[in-house]
């Protein structure tokens, strides 16, 4: 990832608390029978976290919401261990599959 300059760390720190934050609302939602929503906001709790590693590669802001090509430009396998990265990869597909239903 090479040298962070103190603004990259501070937007990969908001992004990972707005991802918990969301993560929160969903088990909420869920609970209340919302499922389309909780299923869409969970959709952008991913989305933080892969901008969490895509600020620290990349400071650019990418407006673009394609979880599959922020991993991508995250690099986000190189932090998933290895006898993860299959499970890690269909599940952020089915995220991607759902939240653009």
């Amino acid at each position: 990832m090479g040298a962070s300059h103190p603004r990259q760390l501070e937007l990969s720190r908001e992004y990972r608390e707005a991802a918990a934050e969301h993560i929160e609302r969903i088990e909420y939602l869920h609970e209340q029978g919302f499922f389309a929503l909780s299923h869409y906001i969970a959709g952008v709790a991913v989305e933080c976290v892969l901008r969490a590693h895509l600020v620290m590669v990349d400071p650019k802001f990418d407006a673009r919401h394609d979880i599959l090509e922020l991993r991508r430009d995250a690099k986000f396998f190189d932090f998933v261990p290895a006898e993860l990265e299959e499970r890690v990869a269909a599940a952020l597909g089915e995220i991607a599959t759902r939240w653009w239903v």
